[in-house]
């Protein structure tokens, strides 16, 4: 009578393959997973660094006065003032402004007229530069792992005054 089954060399065989199989479909799980997990970060990141640019960008190009020395080393926080000049629109009283932006642990602070706002919640690494009136700014975020760390430069010129 002929039996059913398989035999050794053939379960021999087949186990390190099924093995291996399992092992690939596993490996690709935890890359997956790993992967999407690093992306997320970073798109808090960027996120994060978008917003800060956002505020310091209106803020930069209405500057008429900053506290950075040009040409000087980049330091970590500014202070900007400007004057609305609104007279041209028979509004005799021109306000003046100032914002200051500065790192609090791993936020970086805005301090407009007084409000004080969070505008980077994960910024490690904040730098402020000027040369030519033309603001240099650089800001590193790190939600999570230091691999998960996005770092963005940009320019900003500084405004001419207004004729009165």
């Amino acid at each position: 009578m002929k039996q059913k089954g398989f035999t050794l060399v053939e379960l021999l065989v087949a186990l390190p393959i099924s093995a291996l199989i399992v092992l690939v479909i596993a490996a690709g799980y935890f890359q997956i997973t790993r992967g999407r997990a690093e992306i997320a970060q970073k798109n808090i990141a960027m996120g994060d660094l978008d917003n800060a640019a956002h505020w310091l960008v209106r803020d930069l190009v209405m500057a008429q006065e900053t506290s950075l020395t040009p040409g000087a080393p980049p330091t970590n926080s500014i202070t900007l003032l400007w004057t609305d000049l609104t007279h041209w629109a028979l509004d005799e009283d021109s306000v003046e402004h100032s914002v200051s932006y500065y790192p609090s642990g791993t936020q970086l602070v805005r301090n407009y007229d007084g409000e004080v706002n969070i505008v980077g919640r994960y910024i490690t690494q904040a730098a402020f530069s000027l040369d030519n009136r033309v603001f240099t700014v650089t800001l590193t975020s790190q939600p999570g792992l230091p691999a998960d760390s996005v770092t963005r430069t940009f320019s900003s010129e500084m405004r001419t005054d207004l004729p009165p």
